[in-house]
């Protein structure tokens, strides 16, 4: 069976129509909308590397072809359903510097592949088979610092709104901004542990949403990825989430953990990420007060791995 023909329900108008009338009845936005915060909270990765000023060296005009799977799962309660959604992405894309300045790099991220899984029985899915044909060849610019700050996110070219991204409120710049590590600037001595307890603040359909890390960092020993030596860092630890405001006239409160575990490989040689692998565990509740009252309930697990390929 053709693809589009295993989920042709996602491309027909009169369905998207029925899903959105199903939203309105249900309450379902509100849990697509605490799906999403789940997403975005596990969307990157700090580390930190030592014995000397560990940093990006890229050239323009340099080229990476990266592999990436992403698999989550999700089950919960709210607003008087109980719901459960799991999702597989197999994403190969390119990773191209622009331009090269003392202070930044231009980055050129493309979509060579992007394909998935997804099973959510509320909205229609089962284990359906999809493409997001609208992300392929399409360009994603990315400003980062030397340490690996990302300053801008933007899509150069025309992308089309993709329905299954529009379901899951993610994007291709946020696909692409977890291809990049954040390098811290100081030094730390091989064998030291330290910690990472800066909060980090993002808005969600206007509510504010606080993590406040508390990740313990290790430098192990040198591995060999191929025919790169690569610094290891292992890191673990559990945030605590919070947030409140107010969404379509809702007042929303979130609280929650989310329980980390990982490793990355980066070259020091040519200045690039070579592997991580990512755990993340989160147990989040959102209560809602005003026009609309009650709570949504969700326990997750999301998995990254991501390798350089060439």
């Amino acid at each position: 069976m053709e693809l589009a023909r295993k989920i042709k329900f996602c491309y027909n108008a009169d369905a998207l129509k029925e899903v959105s009338s199903l939203d309105k009845e249900k309450g379902i936005v509100m849990i697509h909308w605490t799906i999403r915060c789940l997403l975005l909270l596990a969307a990157g990765v700090s580390c930190g590397f030592a014995g000397q000023d560990i940093k990006y060296h890229l050239e323009p005009g340099h080229s990476s072809i990266y592999s990436v799977e992403m698999k989550s799962t999700a089950e919960g309660q709210g607003m008087g359903q109980d719901f459960s959604l799991s999702s597989k992405f197999s994403i190969d894309c390119s990773l191209t510097v622009a331009e090269k300045s003392d202070s930044a790099f231009t980055l050129l991220i493309l979509f060579r592949t992007f394909k998935g899984i997804l099973n959510f029985p509320l909205m229609g899915f089962y284990d359906s088979s999809f493409s997001m044909n609208e992300w392929i060849d399409k360009r994603i610019r990315l400003v980062i610092t030397p340490h690996g700050k990302i300053l801008e996110a933007q899509a150069l070219d025309d992308i089309p709104p993709s329905n299954i991204g529009t379901m899951l409120r993610i994007g291709p710049a946020e696909i692409a901004q977890r291809l990049i590590l954040e390098l811290p600037p100081q030094e730390i001595d091989t064998n030291v542990s330290w910690k990472k307890t800066t909060p980090e603040t993002m808005n969600q359909g206007g509510v504010n949403i606080v993590t406040k890390p508390n990740i313990e960092y290790k430098l192990g020993p040198n591995e060999v990825d191929g025919r790169l030596v690569c610094r290891k860092i292992v890191f673990r630890g559990t945030s605590v989430i919070e947030g409140s405001g107010i969404t379509q006239g809702i007042g929303v409160s979130v609280d929650g953990t989310m329980k980390t575990d990982g490793a990355a490989l980066f070259a020091e040689e040519n200045g690039l990420p070579v592997s991580v692998r990512q755990t993340q565990e989160t147990d989040m509740t959102q209560t809602l007060s005003g026009a609309q009252t009650g709570a949504v309930i969700i326990m997750s697990k999301n998995t990254m791995t991501m390798h350089l390929q060439k």
